[in-house]
């Protein structure tokens, strides 16, 4: 998104400056007060921490405002957010359709909607198709390529072989997953 976003302003005659808080809530505050002082005419904030109250008040001093992958009451037009728990039960029946009875799931560990969102659309899609809900198949970790390597080690040790595939988080966590299947000749 990052790429498409610069794309743009680059078109557009702009220029474009990247904070990132990194689902931390100060991280995330000092971000998008150092783009407000650099007098950003626009900001596509991506606050996970930040209380509603407070992005309400910043996008009422900031038209130009957009907030991703979350809703703010009151400002749903200038709000985009995908639909993480149907995404999740997607890529998890497409594993079933293909055959996938025991399926891990790599989850983010971070406090966040999303994270939580993806982990019920994992669920839905197994209990909708009768298979059974196996903590020992979920894994927690941090949304990274690190994070995913952790997480499938971890499964792969409880699970204790029984997967057959696993479904992820993210891309990032897939990654390291990926890493940790091939070192292991899976």
């Amino acid at each position: 998104m990052v790429k498409a976003v610069e794309q743009v302003s680059y078109q557009t005659g702009n220029f474009l400056l990247i904070g990132n808080g990194y689902h931390n809530e100060q991280k995330e505050r000092q971000a998008i007060e150092q783009l407000i002082r650099h007098r950003c005419a626009a900001l596509v904030v991506h606050a996970k921490m930040i209380p509603d109250a407070e992005l309400i008040h910043l996008m009422k001093q900031m038209p130009g405002m957009v907030i991703i992958n979350r809703i703010i009451p009151g400002f749903e037009k200038r709000c985009v957010a995908l639909d993480d728990r149907y995404g999740a039960w997607l890529a998890t029946r497409h594993l079933i359709q293909q055959g996938h009875t025991r399926i891990g799931y790599l989850c983010s560990n971070h406090p966040i909607s999303d994270a939580e969102d993806r982990l019920q659309g994992y669920y839905d899609a197994l209990r909708e198709n009768g298979l059974p809900c196996n903590d020992r198949l979920v894994a927690y970790g941090e949304p990274d390529e690190s994070g995913g390597e952790q997480a499938m080690d971890r499964t792969a040790r409880s699970a204790g072989g029984i997967f057959t595939a696993v479904a992820s988080y993210n891309d990032s966590m897939a990654a390291g997953a990926m890493g940790v299947l091939n070192d292991n000749g899976i």
